[in-house]
């Protein structure tokens, strides 16, 4: 995980609808944020705030497509982790780990098993 993510914004992150909605739309395969608007019903530009949001958090990777007819296109995919969240008098305590071992592989939920170690 990049040091620079706080465990605390990635649950605030998560409390958004269409942040659910967005990541609910990129189980299984990569799509590009067009294709991501499409499954979630709302505008491209809700979807870019949210993917530049997740992308910040480490929660998407994002790459380039190159299509036959030269076009260039941008998809995204989830990078899986491993939140953990305690309550606390004071308030939420968590720890975001990106899971080690996993590739650039595209994932459902049907094949994810729980990773053997945990990158820092």
């Amino acid at each position: 995980m990049s040091a620079d993510v706080d465990p605390n914004e990635v649950i605030d992150l998560l409390a958004d609808e269409y942040v659910r909605a967005v990541l609910d739309a990129l189980q299984g395969h990569p799509r590009s944020a067009p294709e991501i608007a499409r499954r979630c019903g709302c505008s491209e530009a809700t979807v870019y705030r949210r993917l530049d949001d997740l992308a910040g958090a480490g929660l998407v990777a994002l790459g380039t497509e190159i299509d036959p007819d030269g076009h260039h296109r941008t998809r995204y995919r989830l990078r899986p982790v491993r939140l953990s969240v305690s309550v606390r008098q004071d308030g939420l305590d968590g720890e975001l780990r990106h899971c080690r071992g996993w590739d650039d592989r595209t994932l459902d939920r049907e094949h994810l098993t729980p990773p053997t170690s945990l990158a820092d």
